[in-house]
């Protein structure tokens, strides 16, 4: 519960920290932090790995961003694992508050200050990655 508990905290404390605070070159070294204390592999592309890759539609996106691309890819591997073992992938959209560009969500209600909640999906899967890491199943 311990471990399932800190991922749950890392995740809440990235989602609710201030959005200029939490910058895609912050979140990459968080996550490189976490894979060298709980073991994990850590790959983290820039932009001209993701042209390589062609991420068009990533590097769309991050235009609009005064920072750097930084795709990461953190990898959990056991240390004996069994033959019933399956590979699971986990996915978080991490766009960290305004990628640039027009509002669309003008008006009453459309709660333009809360988009820095467009990357909890990065933060879910860190923290999961990171309860992960601790369980070591």
């Amino acid at each position: 519960t311990e471990w399932v508990a800190s991922g749950v905290h890392f995740a809440k404390d990235l989602v609710g920290a201030p959005s200029n605070s939490k910058t895609p070159l912050v979140i990459a070294d968080l996550a490189r932090q976490m894979a060298t204390e709980h073991n994990l592999e850590v790959k983290v592309l820039g932009e001209k790995e993701c042209k390589e890759l062609n991420m068009g539609g990533y590097l769309a996106v991050q235009q609009g961003s005064k920072f750097p691309p930084q795709f990461i890819h953190l990898t959990y591997k056991p240390e004996n694992p069994s033959a019933e073992v399956v590979k699971v992938a986990l996915i978080g959209k991490g766009l960290t508050f305004d990628s640039g560009g027009y509002n669309l969500k003008a008006g009453a209600g459309s709660m333009i200050e809360l988009m820095k909640f467009d990357m909890g999906g990065c933060a879910a899967v860190l923290g999961c990655a990171k309860a992960i890491s601790q369980l070591r199943p």
